[in-house]
């Protein structure tokens, strides 16, 4: 899952075990494999913003890795925009 933010985060912080960086605004994290039957998966982060803008834009993609593709291309992207209010996101 790739998670790309309208704004640089802050450089001050630690990522979870299984993400990383990828740039100012960017963080990579695997997920794992898909499991059948729809079982849930969770992925928490704690990130924060450089700045304090009044609203970020967070944009949500599907990386494919290890030749695995697709059938609907389309469903893997998603954008979320989250004015600051100081509450938590779920998404």
């Amino acid at each position: 899952m790739r998670l790309r933010f309208s704004e640089p985060l802050s450089v001050r912080q630690r990522l979870p075990v299984g993400c990383l960086w990828g740039g100012k605004a960017s963080v990579l994290c695997e997920t794992g494999a898909l499991t059948t039957g729809g079982q849930a998966r969770w992925t928490a982060l704690d990130l924060r913003l450089a700045s304090r803008p009044a609203e970020v834009v967070v944009r949500v993609d599907t990386v494919w890795s290890g030749g695995a593709r697709d059938a609907d291309s389309g469903n893997g992207a998603h954008t979320v925009p989250a004015p600051s209010t100081g509450e938590p996101y779920a998404f």
